[in-house]
């Protein structure tokens, strides 16, 4: 089957904000701009649990633990949602971010989940407690892009500071500013060696950093448009 064709697909009651698939590959969450919230198998797209409640707005971010028993949202509403995956049913919702939320991400090791907000705030919360572990302030403009190394020991941010931002999460201290786009980075991607760090901007420019000095390495690859994913 050519790489273009779907495999399958499937038809929801509103546009599909989010989705995410659990560590173990079984489960595929999908966060409804209507914000409702849906639980299915990757295989056949079967619906696996009824949640009972939703978001007040779109769902802007899923995230599972790495033990698949919990599913994180994030939404619109400036909520902060935990899940539970074997029955949907809530268990906490936090309001913390004083806009709307962008996206969030949970740590393999089960006790944290990360979120990044309008409100230019990355926010560290225990799972599945609702405190919230740490603020790391930095950026000056709402964030709209977090990635985590691939040996989970740092978080990139990216802002409409026109900035990357890399915090440690040991400590959760910022480690250093990425500077040279002219315009908002809305997307941020990791080398898997920790080598590069990519961004991509609302004005369609690619720019990749050295992490060793925090020098931008190449930019080009200019796109039509803004660039809003970078993987």
């Amino acid at each position: 089957m050519p790489i273009s064709t779907p495999i399958r697909s499937l038809k929801t009651a509103d546009a599909s904000q989010a989705v995410a698939l659990s560590p173990d590959g079984l489960k595929l969450a999908i966060g409804g701009k209507d914000g409702s919230l849906k639980l299915v198998t990757p295989a056949e797209f079967k619906e696996l649990v009824k949640f009972e409640a939703g978001h007040q707005g779109a769902i802007t971010g899923l995230a599972f633990s790495a033990n698949n028993l919990l599913l994180a949202s994030v939404g619109v509403d400036r909520t902060l949602r935990y899940w539970d995956v074997a029955s949907g049913k809530l268990l906490t919702t936090i309001g913390a971010h004083t806009r709307a939320r962008q996206c969030g991400r949970d740590h393999p090791n089960n006790t944290q989940v990360y979120t990044a907000g309008d409100d230019a705030n990355l926010k560290f919360w225990a799972l599945p407690a609702p405190p919230l572990a740490k603020t790391l302030p930095g950026h000056a403009a709402a964030i709209r892009a977090l990635a985590m190394t691939a040996d989970n020991t740092a978080y990139y941010t990216g802002s409409d500071d026109r900035t990357v931002r890399h915090f440690t999460i040991a400590g959760g201290k910022e480690v250093r500013a990425l500077s040279g786009p002219a315009s908002g980075v809305v997307s941020v991607a990791t080398h898997p060696a920790n080598t590069f760090i990519a961004g991509g901007t609302l004005d369609g420019q690619m720019f990749l950093w050295n992490n060793a000095d925090a020098k931008v390495w190449r930019t080009g690859w200019r796109t039509r448009g803004r660039s809003t994913a970078c993987r």
